[in-house]
């Protein structure tokens, strides 16, 4: 029997020809599989326009690491995580990806585990993930290459239940199944009605490129007013060149008093840019955001600035 259908048969998935479709945990999956001396599996995946990863085995995963450059290489502040799975995890696997700030949010401790317990090659680009184990692996082993593969493969799930948890104490929001950089949009309903979505610039640099949006339409009729970080690049300046500063982290453009009764939330939501026009009002940050406290401050500051032109909402 080919372990297609012996792990269909074990999981109570379908094999229609090589496809072989199933679920794990609620996250559907859809798999090709290709079987000679190599078990060639490709998986759907989320495609991220320009995005890919690159995960294999090292050679020696008890070589001496240089922890500084693989740390900033996968993304992580710290190479210790909850039970060590962060640090076998650095140690076993050599991680390449074309955005840092994104491959940090795809490797969750879910996948981390899910692949050290299945030591291949996993590549991801294009919208789909590949990897070819040995058929000699037998049943037990490839079962666990493929959870591994379905656990990368469903990582934007994982992230739109995130979402859901989140934003559920903080107002009522329409959170789709799964995540997207492109084209999928949270409806948060709180004092007016809030667009949140997580825009991919792939022409930014790299760990740059994936950030965190929240707008409204601006209910009532008030003057241009921005802030933003002084570091940012021109290209991402909402306005010309400042002739004020707001606080100690932004620069400033237009009447900005009209953000002093604001200035607690833009603290605590502490944006990399928050601009307000005739026809909406626009926050951002780079990065995926989901701080519950930066959250919940950036939803009362956008609704604020939707409703009057002048003050918080109240």
């Amino acid at each position: 029997m080919s372990l297609a259908r012996a792990l269909a048969q074990r999981w109570g998935a379908t094999l229609d020809g090589r496809e072989l479709r199933g679920s794990i945990d609620g996250a559907a999956f859809r798999a090709r599989v290709t079987e000679s001396a190599l078990v060639d599996v490709r998986l759907d995946c989320v495609d991220v326009s320009g995005f890919a990863i690159e995960i294999a085995p090292r050679g020696d995963p008890d070589a001496a690491l240089e922890w500084a450059s693989l740390a900033e290489y996968v993304g992580y502040r710290a190479a210790r995580g909850p039970d060590g799975v962060r640090e076998a995890f650095l140690r076993r696997f050599e991680v390449t990806g074309t955005d840092r700030g994104l491959l940090r949010v795809w490797l969750d401790d879910l996948a981390r585990e899910a692949l050290l317990a299945a030591p291949e090659r996993y590549s991801l680009a294009r919208g789909e993930l590949t990897v070819a184990p040995f058929a000699a692996i037998g049943l037990d082993g490839f079962e666990r290459t493929v959870r591994a593969a379905v656990r990368l493969v469903s990582r934007p799930h994982r992230l739109a239940a995130a979402w859901r948890d989140v934003l559920a104490p903080i107002a009522p929001a329409d959170v789709p199944d799964a995540w997207l950089a492109d084209g999928v949009e949270i409806t948060v309903h709180a004092a007016t009605e809030l667009r949140l979505d997580t825009p991919w610039r792939a022409d930014a640099p790299d760990g740059d490129k994936l950030r965190t949006r929240l707008r409204a339409e601006r209910l009532r009729v008030g003057d241009d007013v921005a802030i933003w970080r002084s570091r940012l690049d021109d290209a991402d300046r909402p306005a010309p060149a400042p002739t004020t500063r707001f606080g100690d982290r932004h620069d400033a453009h237009g009447p900005v008093e009209q953000l002093a009764p604001l200035a607690a939330r833009i603290t605590a939501a502490s944006p990399d840019v928050l601009a307000a026009s005739a026809g909406h009002v626009v926050l951002w940050w780079r990065g995926l955001i989901q701080d519950p406290r930066r959250l919940a401050a950036a939803t009362e500051l956008v609704s604020a600035l939707a409703i009057s032109p002048t003050g918080p909402y109240r």
